[in-house]
């Protein structure tokens, strides 16, 4: 019964939201299928590495392969410092591959409020961009990026949550400090398939508002599968 209510609750989220796409101008729909591994050593350290595939132009189109290691440190039952790097691969419109980096450090705040958990994440980002020009490419802008997530703890096995992000403009030669570049807006559902095994499913609306793209819409449709090592 409870596995009924949460797959009825994502597939009525995606119906929603595609219709909102179907209907949306100057939008893109777009499908990112992710794959990540989670190592802990201890009770304090842990590590991962995502392997990100993004596909856009609504699905027909593979547009970037990203490939990010982080580490995390456990300070409190409250509080953890993340760092990690990026190494990604965009497409060009003449069809190319060009490389970036990203680079962040920051922390997480979580809060358990009885079935809610609330998490704060706060970045310092600086990255270069996946141009043809490399000297001007290899240029750092430097981002604050902040994101707060709602969990619900439905049952052990699936919680749903909500979230949103913006990022905020520290360093860019084509933009003002303080400029939001971005927004996003996630509702998504986390299932234990197995006690090392978690799939996460969302639907994530992104606007940019500052840049080329200054105005875009993307509605992205995400599945992330985990898998905890021993």
């Amino acid at each position: 019964m409870v596995m009924f209510v949460a797959v009825k609750f994502v597939v009525t989220c995606c119906f929603f939201v595609l219709s909102f796409c179907l209907s949306a101008q100057e939008s893109d729909a777009r499908l990112w299928l992710y794959a990540k591994l989670e190592k802990k050593f201890g009770k304090k350290l842990e590590t991962s590495l995502l392997v990100q595939n993004r596909f856009e132009d609504n699905f027909v189109s593979y547009s970037q392969f990203n490939l990010n290691p982080e580490i995390t440190y456990k300070i409190n039952r409250s509080f953890r410092l993340v760092g990690g790097l990026v190494q990604g691969f965009s497409k060009k419109k003449e069809g190319y591959f060009l490389p970036y980096h990203q680079f962040y450090v920051g922390g997480q705040f979580r809060y358990q409020l009885g079935v809610f958990k609330l998490v704060y994440r706060h970045l310092v980002q600086a990255q270069s961009t996946a141009g043809y020009n490399r000297e001007k490419a290899e240029i750092l802008r430097w981002y604050d990026r902040n994101k707060l997530t709602v969990r619900y703890s439905l049952t052990r096995r699936f919680e749903p949550y909500f979230a949103g992000e913006f990022n905020l403009c520290l360093f860019d030669p084509s933009r003002q400090l303080g400029d939001i570049s971005r927004y996003r807006t996630f509702i998504g559902l986390t299932s234990q398939l197995r006690k090392n095994l978690d799939l996460d499913t969302y639907f994530m609306y992104q606007q940019r508002l500052a840049g080329e793209a200054a105005g875009s819409r993307q509605f992205v449709y995400g599945v992330t599968i985990v898998y905890f090592l021993d």
